[in-house]
């Protein structure tokens, strides 16, 4: 009966073709969501940060993005809850322009240089940016020593920012990451999200993806809320592929 009659939701996600939208897009295209009593529409976005303006903006009811930008936009008011976890790796892809090679070698030398994340907001902060912070600080660097550019969540713009010398550097989403050093545009300095090969940086093995909405949405709609958790877990066990 729920399957015959499904409810519509929307889900603001980073993507698409990304490894933190992989489960709802799966979910859609197998039809989970109504096997589970919903009509699922995602809302493909630039980056976390961004998912989480389309939840409070009433644009979106849920999201799937990084537990730490949800839990950062909460150090002021906790308007987001997380409900499930999805994945928790965080495939995530230091990388630098080809034609810098020889140049940038460790993090440190990034210092005075352009770096891509997903998005550039003083409202938010995203999981790109935070990793990107624990790296430089590892290398004695602050933010403030690197010039941050907004290169988007997707292949296509950060493709454009890397061949355009808008950006230096870019942290990629894999499996965007792995596509842009095969095309030639840039190799990887450093790569996140393998269980055999951490690099020790606090966090690294946050949950990457979280089914996230807020406690209003729970509060009015919580049958709504449990169908999307099921939804969730029905690819419990799901892992994506490593990288090398």
């Amino acid at each position: 009966l729920a399957a015959a009659d499904p409810v519509p939701a929307v889900l603001a996600t980073p993507g698409p073709g990304s490894s933190v939208s992989a489960i709802p897009e799966l979910a859609v295209r197998i039809g989970a969501d109504r096997a589970e009593g919903v009509a699922l529409r995602l809302k493909f976005t630039g980056g976390g940060g961004i998912a989480i303006r389309e939840i409070l903006a009433g644009n979106a009811q849920f999201g799937v993005f990084g537990l730490s930008a949800a839990m950062n936009e909460n150090l002021t008011e906790p308007r987001l809850v997380a409900l499930a976890a999805v994945e928790d790796r965080a495939p995530l892809v230091l990388l630098v322009r080809l034609s810098l090679k020889g140049k940038v070698q460790r993090v440190a030398a990034l210092r005075g240089r352009a770096v891509g994340v997903h998005s550039n907001s003083l409202s938010t902060t995203t999981n790109a940016q935070q990793v990107l912070s624990l790296l430089l600080r590892r290398d004695g660097l602050a933010m403030q020593d690197v010039r941050i550019v907004a290169a988007g969540q997707s292949w296509e713009t950060q493709a454009a920012a890397l061949r355009s010398g808008l950006v230096d550097a870019v942290v990629a989403e894999e499996p965007f990451g792995l596509r842009l050093e095969q095309e030639g545009l840039a190799f990887a300095l450093l790569r996140l999200g393998l269980r055999d090969r951490r690099i020790g940086l606090p966090g690294e093995g946050f949950l990457r993806g979280t089914l996230i909405t807020t406690p209003a949405l729970v509060e009015r709609e919580p049958q709504l809320a449990e169908r999307l958790v099921r939804v969730v877990q029905r690819f419990a066990g799901f892992t994506l592929l490593d990288v090398t």
